[in-house]
Parts: C-alpha cells; structure tokens; sequence
C-alpha cells in the first residue's frame, strides 16, 4: 500500500499540483502576449510616423505646387489674363512668355515686363534678356526659387520660360 503524507501524497509525487503547474503557465503565456503587443505596438507607432513624416512632405510639396501655381497664375492674371502667348504650364510650376517678333505674334512689351516685374524677376535678369542677340542662344538664370531661361531672335521674338524650383 502506498504511504501518504501528511498534504495525501504519495511518496515520490511531485510538490504542488497540477493547478498550480497550470496557473504559472498561463502566466507565462499571458507576459509573453503583453510582451508581444508591446512590440507591436512600437512596431505599429515607428511605421505611422514614417508614413506621417511622408504625408507631410507630400503635402508641403503640394503647397509649394499650389504657391507656384498661384504666383504664375496671378502674374498672368494681373498683366494678360486673355492672352494666348503667356501660358501656364506643368499644372501652374512653370510660364512660359512668348514676346512678339517680327514674323510672329506675341506677347506685348507691356505684357512681358509686366510679367517679369510681378514675379519680382532680378533688374539684372531683365537687363541681360533685353540685351540678347539671336547669335546668344538659349541663355539662363536663376533667383530665390526660379529658373529662366530665354532665347530672342528677330523674327519670333523673345521666349521665356520660368519654372518653380523646390
């Protein structure tokens, strides 16, 4: 016959019982999920702020669309709304002014330094656009947050364009 102690187990028989053996597991089980939310969580949080911090620079590269677009818009508003020779272009980021020539209609002086003075373009830039010559090609410049290039020749006139930089 086995021999009890004095808790009725038999000699040989474990400490504990199975109830206690199942609790610690449960426990186990149960910091082990916390531990694995936890991880999600920060998982979860790192990719919301990289894809927040994307969202932002999506959205501020738009506003900066929509303020290049708005100042090229209101120069064309502000000095030839009707005219087909100033054109916005590449969704409001770019202009393009296209001044009258001998064999080619255009934009009028009036229009064209109305253009160039309502988008604050540098006296210097104007300067060296009035003084280009056909032989000069294709010339450039670059201010604050534009870029301009323009060629002349006699028969087309002058052609400018001008385009937003981020």
């Amino acid at each position: 016959m086995d021999e009890h102690d004095q808790t009725g187990r038999t000699a040989g028989e474990p400490a504990g019982d199975g109830r206690v053996t199942q609790q610690a597991l449960i426990a186990v089980t149960c910091a082990v999920m916390v531990v694995g939310i936890g991880i999600g969580l920060v998982i979860g949080a790192t990719a919301f702020d990289s894809d927040t911090e994307g969202d932002l620079a999506v959205a501020e590269s738009a506003d900066d669309t929509a303020a290049e677009s708005s100042r090229f818009e209101a120069a064309k508003d502000a000095c030839a709304a009707e005219s087909s020779y100033i054109t916005v272009l590449d969704d409001g980021s770019a202009l393009e002014v296209l001044g009258a020539g001998e064999e080619r209609p255009g934009a009028t002086l009036d229009e064209v330094f109305c253009v160039l003075d309502e988008l604050a373009v540098p006296e210097s830039t104007v300067s060296r656009m009035t003084s280009t010559r056909a032989l000069d090609g294709t010339l450039d410049a670059s201010w604050d947050d534009v870029a301009a290039s323009w060629s002349y020749h006699p028969d087309n006139g002058l052609t400018i364009i001008l385009e937003g930089r981020s």
